[in-house]
């Protein structure tokens, strides 16, 4: 009796996991969903290359670049970069227009404008001083 009740609920059991779904393919997929974009680059990239120092400190010589503030051509002042190793620091900002200030206490300091333009790297060389 046992076994009887056991063979009828494992055959229930089969039964349940022999009605599978649809199968679908990716072509049924890609008609349900649609093709797959990649997203817009909303970004563009600076470097400036700026004049170097070498700077003493502690007994310890060292190459630095001059620091810059990044401005927006309405004159907001977006960010400062540092450019400590000497080498120029990767920057990246929205396309469109921004302004280079050296950080050099001088009265006349080399203002230079760039356009950045969207998933493009846009170099600048200013002295600074």
């Amino acid at each position: 009796m046992v076994r009887v009740v056991l063979i009828f609920i494992f055959g229930l059991v089969l039964t349940g996991c022999a009605s599978i779904g649809p199968t679908y393919t990716w072509q049924d997929i890609k008609k349900e969903v649609g093709p797959v974009e990649p997203k817009p680059v909303t970004v563009a990239y600076l470097k400036v290359y700026t004049k170097t120092e070498e700077v003493n400190e502690d007994g310890y010589l060292w190459v630095r670049g001059i620091p810059y503030t990044i401005f927006s051509s309405d004159g907001k002042r977006i960010k400062s970069v540092r450019n400590a190793d000497g080498s120029p620091d990767l920057v990246t900002l929205p396309p469109g227009r921004y302004v280079i200030v050296p950080d050099v206490w001088k009265p006349k300091n080399e203002i230079t404008g760039a356009i950045l333009v969207q998933g493009k790297l846009t170099e600048v060389h200013i002295m600074g001083g």
